[in-house]
């Protein structure tokens, strides 16, 4: 699993300031009855001219993993707020199935993370082809936690997650401003995404310390 990761990157370089230009992964700063910490995921924000998808997958799991250094959130798990407003054909375009594959497989074995919750908000019907593939690369007993729910009808979303703790942009309470960051500084995630490749095969060791995709 740790080689597939690194051939899928090796070829990457992502630019810091670009990042910082598409602030896409958010952590909300309170957790839900399931005690899991509550992320949303602005899929139309990433402008794939500036990054690859494969890029933008590194970072999403140098995220997560920077999440699940606390080790109440190992135990309690993550659940997921995906929104789909934005996400335009230039996109779809960049979308790569066999990256997504890849990067559930490694997110399931290889980390230690429970998705407790995935939901999925404002997706236009012509891009519904793309969420169900997601859907359906997931494990069986994923799929049963995928909550669909119609767009703009917040009551429905609220349904799982109170308003209380949701920014105003889904129907909540809370500002954008007090919402997470989670790419705020990507080179001190990636350094701690490293440490997880200091052991491994003799025949990676060159790339698994050369792992700096961040400049």
């Amino acid at each position: 699993m740790q080689e597939e990761m690194l051939e899928m990157f090796k070829h990457c370089s992502i630019d810091a300031t670009v990042v910082e230009s598409m602030s896409y992964f958010w952590a909300l700063p309170y957790r839900p009855k399931n005690n899991s910490v509550l992320l949303a995921v602005t899929m139309g924000v990433p402008d794939f001219s500036k990054m690859t998808f494969d890029e933008k997958s590194y970072l999403d799991l140098i995220a997560i993993n920077s999440l699940l250094m606390n080790p109440l959130t190992q135990m309690s798990g993550i659940s997921l707020i995906f929104d789909w407003s934005g996400f335009h054909m230039s996109s779809f375009l960049a979308f790569k199935p066999v990256s997504v594959i890849r990067l559930m497989n490694h997110m399931l074995k290889s980390l230690p993370v429970r998705i407790k919750e995935i939901h999925v908000v404002n997706i236009h019907a012509i891009f519904r082809v793309v969420c169900n593939f997601f859907y359906f690369v997931l494990p069986k007993e994923l799929r049963s936690c995928v909550f669909f729910h119609p767009n703009d009808d917040w009551k429905s979303l609220h349904q799982f997650i109170p308003p209380e703790i949701l920014p105003e942009e889904y129907g909540g309470h809370l500002k954008q401003s007090s919402m997470i960051n989670l790419l705020e500084d990507v080179k001190k995630l990636e350094m701690q995404f490293g440490e997880l490749f200091t052991f491994g095969y003799v025949k990676t060791k060159n790339i698994r310390q050369s792992l700096k995709l961040i400049k």
